[in-house]
């Protein structure tokens, strides 16, 4: 349900209250309202406040999944080599159905109108008082909700106090109403070999997919509520030379207007993957990784199927946003490995990676009357919008290349050696990545991420606890921004103890020193009381419990 504020003023309609908020550079500002004629009213009283609206959600939703695979193994020799040989395949299928609305009905009381003195919460039975019992953070003054099931059984009791939009209500349905059959199957072929007394060790293959799809989706297109003819150009008025509407009411416009699952569109995408990966022995303890890979990475499934959108010719912009089905993906894939293992049971890692991704998904804006917008509305089927200067919107996937770069360099060390007979079983470790801001699709984050674990783990008979902290730095731009999530470093726990050879408690916890997370927006003319804009705490996240193998 939705509430609002106010009082019924002279007139008999609902008069809103002046809300302040001071000291807004705390976590919790100070809030008051009055009315006109300085009549304090309390905003966390819901019973003070109208009821003007509730929603449901409807939903009829079928996700299937079904995949199989098989794979066979021979080993033999080449040249006094032996060559294992790997084959195999697999097959996937992804099929979602979904039909959805969020009908929204605004309450209009006995007197049938919204917003008038029989709109009030404390007229009927709506507060709920168990759940107004619980006390807020940050030990703030309570609240007295409202109980969301009572107004559900106000609904049923009396429909007659509702009213709705059925052609909001369809034209969210169409929105939300989309169908997508996707499906991958695959073959490899790979073979692994030594060389050089098993200092080299070389695997490589072939991957191949065959990727098909089909989505069905809403089409919303408000040229339908105009007179077409056979060639599906607008018929115009010869006196006034604008387009002619079609009669009917609110509803039967919009059913023509907004089609259900009117886009239909198939996909099918073939290739071969190569790949490879080497391993050589550099010295008893240091070895050297270096691998290639093309790869394909698919979509989400509600990014497959394709929307379209076309603004009513009365709007002031007249727009196509064009969501073509998104198709995969594609990369070529680098990388490289130097690691080091410590004769007292430590590694020393440090790897670099490189892609180079194609078919990234972006977002274009054509204005009116220009060659791109021209040839767009041409490639999608709506070239009968040229005359009119249309501007287009579309999301298509960029063949231009994107470059991702990085590097991670990883500890990990036991302490046996180096600490008294109490403290043996500890360890340490230390990780920290970088990967610089992408070059070439401005699609992706322009801004370089870094981040920084360490931490350490204890073992010793029954008894072993791990600590580990993660530290994310505020991130560098390679472009302006008034965005800045501050820094923050988390600290979680776990503890175990076995009680028995088979049965243990445990207890974990995440971010146990309850840092908060907080997001200032602010350019350098901002005050410093304005510039924080999100502050959220999530407490700690504590699990305990008992775990046992039989």
């Amino acid at each position: 349900g939705t509430i609002s504020a106010g009082s019924i003023g002279p007139a008999g309609t609902r008069v809103n209250p002046t809300v302040r908020f001071d000291y807004t550079g705390n976590y919790v500002p100070e809030i008051t309202a009055t009315y006109a004629d300085g009549q304090a009213f309390n905003p966390r009283d819901a019973s003070q406040m109208f009821l003007a609206s509730a929603g449901s959600l409807l939903r009829k939703a079928v996700d299937l999944k079904k995949s199989s695979r098989a794979n066979v193994m021979r080993s033999f020799a080449v040249a006094g080599h032996d060559v294992r040989l790997k084959a195999g395949g697999d097959y996937r299928q992804s099929v979602r159905d979904m039909r959805d609305t969020t009908p929204s009905y605004t309450f209009v009381g006995p007197d049938g109108r919204p917003n008038t003195e029989d709109n009030r919460l404390s007229h009927y039975d709506l507060i709920d008082e168990r759940y107004s019992t619980v006390k807020p953070a940050f030990a703030l003054e309570g609240f007295r909700w409202f109980s969301p099931w009572k107004i559900y059984d106000m609904y049923k009791a009396h429909p007659e106090w509702w009213t709705s939009d059925p052609s909001a209500i369809h034209t969210n349905l169409v929105a939300n109403s989309r169908y997508v059959d996707e499906r991958i199957s695959g073959g490899y072929i790979r073979l692994d070999t030594a060389f050089l007394r098993n200092r080299l060790l070389l695997s490589g293959g072939w991957r191949y997919q065959n990727y098909q799809v089909s989505s069905k989706s809403g089409e919303v297109d408000a040229l339908n509520r105009y007179l077409q003819d056979d060639d599906g150009n607008l018929v115009l008025d010869p006196v006034t030379g604008i387009p002619v509407a079609l009669l009917g009411n609110a509803l039967e416009v919009t059913q023509r207007t907004n089609v259900e699952r009117g886009i239909v569109r198939n996909g099918v995408v073939n290739g071969v993957y190569p790949s490879v990966n080497a391993m050589y022995k550099l010295t008893e303890n240091l070895q050297f990784r270096t691998s290639f890979a093309n790869s394909i990475n698919y979509p989400n499934l509600d990014q497959i199927a394709a929307t379209t959108t076309v603004s009513d010719l009365t709007t002031g912009t007249r727009r196509v946003t064009i969501n073509r089905p998104l198709k995969p993906w594609f990369a070529k894939n680098y990388d490289l490995e130097l690691q080091y293992f410590t004769s007292s049971g430590g590694s020393m890692t440090l790897s670099w990676f490189r892609k180079e991704v194609v078919n990234f998904i972006q977002t274009a804006t054509y204005d009116r009357g220009t060659t791109e917008a021209m040839e767009a509305l041409r490639r999608n089927n709506y070239a009968n919008l040229i005359p009119l200067d249309f501007e287009v919107v579309e999301k298509y996937n960029d063949p231009r290349e994107g470059r991702l770069t990085g590097w991670e360099f990883a500890l990990n060390q036991n302490l046996d050696r180096y600490v008294p007979a109490w403290g043996r079983g500890a360890t340490v470790f230390f990780n920290t990545s970088y990967r610089a801001a992408p070059h070439g699709v401005s699609t992706i984050s322009s801004s370089s991420v870094r981040v920084h674990n360490w931490g350490g783990s204890f073992r010793r008979g029954r008894f072993s606890t791990t600590l580990k902290w993660n530290h994310v730095p505020e991130p560098k731009r390679t472009s302006p921004s008034n965005t800045h999530p501050r820094s923050r470093t988390y600290m979680d726990a776990d503890l175990t103890f076995r009680v028995m050879k088979d049965i243990s408690v445990f207890a974990s916890g995440t971010n146990i020193t309850g840092v908060p997370v907080e997001r200032f927006v602010y350019s350098d003319q901002t005050p410093e009381f304005a510039r924080r804009d999100q502050h959220h705490y999530f407490g700690v996240q504590l699990v305990a419990g008992i775990k046992g193998q039989f």
